[in-house]
């Protein structure tokens, strides 16, 4: 990460024991937390393979999460609400802010497949626009939010947050250029999303959890749940 902008990426990062609930009809608790810690290390990997950033911060009230974050050179501050992931990331824009940050891009820990040169991108549309989205694959969600200033609009995650980001834009007299990009679409959230995970994310960490929970070719169904998965 050397871009010499004071561009900066943001990821709200959920307690990995309370993380992905919705998977549970797939995933055991351990499995679920192992799953979530991995995926956040994926996304760190990316982000530091960005040139277009000048550093990382982790909002976050898991000591392991925040760990993980210092172990990659990437800042972290504690989440003292514990509220939820729009007070988390209001919490982590207050503090770039005190450091000055021209830009930002909020991403989730959950996106295993996120891919450096994405990143790039989305600090490149900057260039073009205040506000940058990349969509979710499905649901109508906001799987990357990039901000020129920082505090041009105010987080709005949860159902159908694209329309409202893109509302929040336009009330502020931008015109937000929606960027699809294939890594970043793709959150965890649901046990279908395993499957595209184990398919296309061999070559990640999460990917090659869920390799080693299933095997690398056979459907997610066909085999039983683990009791624990031993963290390499």
């Amino acid at each position: 990460m050397s871009a010499g902008r004071n561009t900066w990426a943001l990821i709200a990062v959920k307690r990995f024991e309370f993380a992905k609930t919705r998977l549970s009809e797939a995933l055991d608790p351990t499995a679920r937390a192992t799953l979530a810690e991995a995926m956040l290390e994926d996304v760190l990997a990316a982000l530091s393979g960005s040139s277009a950033l000048d550093g990382a911060l982790v909002v976050t009230s898991d000591p392991v999460a925040a760990a993980i974050a210092r172990r990659v050179g990437a800042a972290a501050a504690d989440d003292a609400e514990n509220a939820g992931v729009n007070p988390a990331v209001r919490q982590g824009l207050k503090c770039l802010s005190r450091w000055r940050a021209g830009r930002v891009v909020v991403v989730p820990a959950d996106l295993p497949l996120l891919a450096s040169g994405e990143v790039d991108a989305l600090v490149a549309a900057l260039d073009e626009t205040g506000v940058v989205l990349a969509p979710a694959e499905r649901d109508g969600g906001t799987n990357a939010l990039a901000l020129s200033p920082i505090d041009l609009v105010a987080p709005a995650y949860g159902p159908n947050s694209l329309e409202r980001h893109v509302e929040a834009a336009r009330g502020a007299g931008v015109e937000p250029r929606i960027l699809p990009l294939a890594g970043a679409s793709l959150d965890i959230d649901v046990a279908d999303d395993l499957d595209i995970l184990a398919r296309r994310g061999a070559a990640t960490r999460s990917g090659a959890l869920l390799q080693e929970l299933w095997g690398a070719a056979a459907p997610r169904r066909a085999h039983p749940l683990v009791e624990r998965i031993m963290h390499p």
